[in-house]
């Protein structure tokens, strides 16, 4: 491996994070299923990954492995902030096609309760 080439473990690592980043914010479609769906809590983990690789690396990269790493960030951070404002938005059914879960509109009646027996 030339001084100049990006060590392949560091790239399949940045390209896993970022592609389960992906994944999750429904930018690219489940393999298993075809089917796109936002989890952004997943999502937002690995971003955490890739943001925990960036502090634990800083310094010890290359200009290629730093520029790819930077850019896996960016377009991992970007796809979460896109699956945020989807699923923020009050109607919208995201990418699973469901609809969240309403409140229902009047709490259930209460049933009565027996008076006390005073023996």
């Amino acid at each position: 491996m030339s001084e100049n080439a990006a060590n392949p473990h560091f790239f399949m690592i940045v390209h896993t994070f970022a592609m389960q980043a992906l994944l999750f914010s429904g930018e690219i479609s489940d393999p298993s299923t075809g089917k796109s769906e936002i989890n952004t809590d997943m999502a937002r983990l690995h971003v955490s990954f890739l943001e925990a690789l960036e502090e634990k690396t800083r310094g010890n990269l290359d200009d290629t492995e730093r520029k790819m790493l930077d850019n896996a960030l960016h377009e991992s951070r970007m796809a979460c902030v896109r699956a945020m404002n989807k699923t923020d938005k009050p109607g919208d059914e995201g990418a699973t096609g469901q609809q969240p879960p309403s409140e229902p509109e009047t709490p259930p009646e209460a049933a009565p309760v027996p008076p006390a027996d005073n023996q």
